[in-house]
């Protein structure tokens, strides 16, 4: 049996402390749901749909400390700088990606 993803991280983004990025969050994640539905061809974001969440999760962190990476470069090339703010993301962002490919090594061994 699959269950519908968003409602979930909906639903957990509720229970942040900052209510309007909180509201911004739940609005951009209902875009980005009624995005996935367009482009799959209404099939919903479901578990048990063939792929590891887990294993996707992975691949999708490596594109996003790529764009982070890109995001500091740019602020640098422009600013002289990149934001303390953004190097903390970037840096929380890898030790994410360290955890998620140490547990994916977990499981696959």
């Amino acid at each position: 049996m699959s269950t519908l993803v968003w409602p979930h991280i909906i639903a957990d983004i509720k229970h942040e402390p900052d209510g309007f990025i909180a509201d911004l969050v739940i609005e951009d994640a209902r875009k980005r749901e009624a995005f996935g539905i367009e482009k799959y061809h209404g099939r919903l974001f479901t578990t048990f749909i063939g792929k590891s969440g887990l294993a996707e999760a992975y691949e999708e962190g490596l594109d996003q400390v790529a764009y982070l990476k890109l995001a500091i470069l740019e602020e640098e090339a422009v600013d002289g700088y990149a934001s303390n703010e953004l190097i903390a993301i970037y840096h929380d962002t890898l030790r994410l990606l360290f955890r998620l490919r140490r547990l994916l090594h977990l499981r696959t061994d």
